[in-house]
């Protein structure tokens, strides 16, 4: 009898203690709700402004499936930190100076998707971006990588383009394919 008080007496403990415990339910469109708030949001019309998608279509003419196009990269996918360059703290703000900035297009190797060049668009408009876009720039040739730099225009020489980007020969090649 005595054992049977004891676990009765254990339960009940138990229950009320589980009880202070639980955290409140509460229906999910009370404001009071534990749950995360999730916004709400708007899609944007387009990934690129007009101004960018106007060269990525002179862009896309001009790759001819050279390289792979990609848009508003993060400058951090692009680049880390040089390893065993930085204790923790500084290679944390190394990368901190990257993380919020991008590259306007990234060209890469079909295939293995290896970064080739990254390509940066100068609208004289937009003069605090250059600050950034310098940057980006600087931290790039640290990592051996290429970077051209076009200005907008209303619309794109193709063939100046191209010269920018894989040199005089292939214009020349282009010549002597149409003989």
């Amino acid at each position: 009898m005595l054992l049977l008080i004891l676990i009765v007496f254990v339960a009940a403990v138990i229950l009320v203690i589980s009880l202070f415990t639980r955290t409140k339910q509460t229906p999910l469109g009370d404001s009071q709700s534990s749950m995360p708030m999730t916004y709400q949001y708007d899609p944007r019309i387009s990934i690129a402004s007009p101004e960018e998608l106007e060269f990525y279509r002179a862009l896309s003419v001009v790759v001819k499936g050279r390289d792979v196009i990609f848009t508003k990269v993060s400058a951090a996918d692009l680049m880390l930190p040089r390893k065993g360059l930085y204790s923790g703290g500084d290679r944390q703000r190394a990368y901190n100076k990257l993380y919020r900035k991008h590259v306007d297009f990234v060209l890469c190797d079909p295939i293995t998707l290896e970064i080739r060049t990254l390509i940066q668009l100068d609208n004289d408009k937009k003069k605090t971006g250059n600050e950034t876009k310098n940057y980006v720039e600087k931290a790039a040739k640290t990592a051996g990588l290429t970077t051209k730099r076009f200005c907008i225009e209303k619309s794109y020489d193709y063939d100046e383009i191209e010269k920018v980007l894989y040199g005089e020969h292939t214009i020349l090649n282009k010549i002597y394919a149409t003989r």
